[in-house]
């Protein structure tokens, strides 16, 4: 292929991503995770990075998405689609880099794959870090074998500013330096010494730089109290994260076959080229998963999209090993992606709606009226959705005040109160205290003999309307 198809494909591949993920992109509304991220960007950059001192993420996706903001108004649409164009961007280069070590095909057919993958498309379309540590992990992996190809200190400092900022990120993505210290440890004995301390030196010193006192204790303090909400990995986890990571649950079924297949002929030098990169998109891409869920099994760290690097190199793996099967690998590619086109899914199923649910609230609440909102967490998203420009303001205790507006996550805060006569109260709990039947906060109401006038539930979020007496 000449140089200049090579570069039509990445084009095309950048501008399909962006299109097909864009269709519905404001088709469902910012949801508590994403609302954090807006919201940062109202605040000043120089305090963004304190943002990690109580959050489990660092900050280097919201420094983009303030930047982003600061020329691009807040919208569902125009913030989501920052991850869009990390996304595509990220795919495009992976073409690049798949094409250059296996072959074109090879990166077509993966790439293919990654545009109709489910996974991606729903955190492509999320105003989160998710996209972003996809695209430092091609662009990582790229420099990492240009390194080793060109071993100058440059690509070295370079390579070592990446791994920074893919930390810098997020925490658990620093898996993909982890795998690259193993293959410099297994392909490079010489020069492991002199890379493990120059890179580790360079990383340390930005993290030094950039990382807070109070972040270092919030990672150290992780779940001491046990009081986070994600808990020990199990069985069902690891079942569960491959189905999505690698597609769907048949899909994962095949892809876990093959690449148990691929393995053991590497291992037993069956594999023609049996070359690091091989090795690295397989460590990366496959056994990055289990390892993490080892980990995870004793600490609550395991979910599948804090692995969402791991799809393209696994995908890579997958197609390569597929091809060596001559005709019948080519069918089951066919049948693979007719199936994964027919199911691909391109509006988020966003995990509440508030945006809808503020619209009954506007269209039934008097003047008086009051709204209680349970947990105090999802009081930005209410008035996001109920207050225009309510984002412009410094403190969001005046628009709160002035309306009846009160957010708490126990009954504590239900004394200071102040009911008009004849209010009426709406109630609105977040999904995960649906399902809670023992609810203090709803009973305070019941107590009170005020009336349930209707309950109607918005995708995680009850609503419970009390009539004045």
């Amino acid at each position: 292929m000449s140089i200049n198809n090579k570069y039509l494909f990445f084009v095309l591949i950048i501008i399909a991503n962006v299109i097909l993920k864009s269709f519905f992109l404001d088709a469902t509304p910012f949801w508590y995770d994403e609302m954090i991220s807006v919201k940062d960007t109202q605040l000043d950059f120089g305090h963004i990075k304190h943002e990690a001192e109580w959050d489990n993420n660092p900050p280097f996706y919201y420094y983009c998405l303030w930047v982003w903001h600061s020329v691009i108004p807040i919208s569902e649409f125009n913030s989501r689609f920052l991850s869009v164009l990390f996304v595509a961007v990220a795919f495009g280069l992976f073409y690049l880099f798949a094409r250059k070590h296996f072959d074109n095909k090879t990166a077509v057919i993966s790439s293919v794959f990654l545009t109709l993958s489910n996974f991606i498309l729903f955190y492509s379309q999320e105003t989160r870090a998710y996209s972003l540590v996809l695209l430092l992990a091609v662009i990582s992996t790229i420099q990492f074998f240009k390194y080793l190809k060109d071993p100058k200190l440059f690509n070295l400092i370079l390579l070592s500013f990446v791994s920074f900022l893919i930390i810098y990120t997020h925490y658990l993505a620093g898996l993909i330096v982890f795998v690259q210290y193993l293959i410099i440890l297994f392909f490079h004995k010489k020069k492991y010494v002199s890379f493990f301390a120059i890179q580790s030196l360079i990383i340390l010193g930005f993290i030094s730089l950039r990382f807070t006192k109070k972040q270092f204790l919030n990672i150290l303090n992780f779940n001491k109290k046990d009081d986070f909400w994600l808990e020990p990995a199990g069985f069902s986890n690891l079942i569960s994260s491959l189905s999505d990571l690698f597609y769907n649950p048949l899909t994962a079924v095949i892809f876990i076959v093959v690449l148990l297949f691929f393995t053991f002929m590497y291992f037993t030098n069956k594999v023609e080229d049996a070359s690091r990169i091989k090795l690295y998109c397989l460590i990366l891409g496959f056994f990055s998963i289990f390892f993490l869920f080892i980990i995870g099994s004793f600490k609550p760290m395991f979910l599948p999209r804090y692995l969402i690097f791991c799809v393209p190199f696994a995908t890579l793996i997958f197609v390569h090993q597929l091809f060596s099967f001559k005709k019948i690998g080519v069918v089951v590619i066919i049948l693979l992606i007719v199936f994964e086109t027919y199911s691909i899914n391109l509006i988020k199923n966003g995990p509440s709606d508030y945006r809808s649910l503020t619209t009954v609230v506007k269209e039934n609440k008097k003047e008086n009226d009051i709204v209680i909102i349970n947990t105090r967490d999802n009081l930005g998203l209410f008035l996001y959705y109920s207050y225009d420009g309510f984002l412009n303001y410094k403190a969001f205790d005046s628009i709160c005040s002035v309306n009846h507006i009160y957010a708490m996550n126990d009954t504590a805060g239900l004394s200071k109160i102040n009911y008009p006569n004849n209010s009426s109260v709406f109630l609105l709990q977040s999904f995960h205290n649906i399902k809670n039947n023992d609810n203090p906060i709803e009973k305070h109401f019941i107590s009170r003999n005020k009336k349930v006038f209707s309950t109607k539930f918005y995708k995680g979020i009850e609503v419970t309307i009390f009539n004045g007496q």
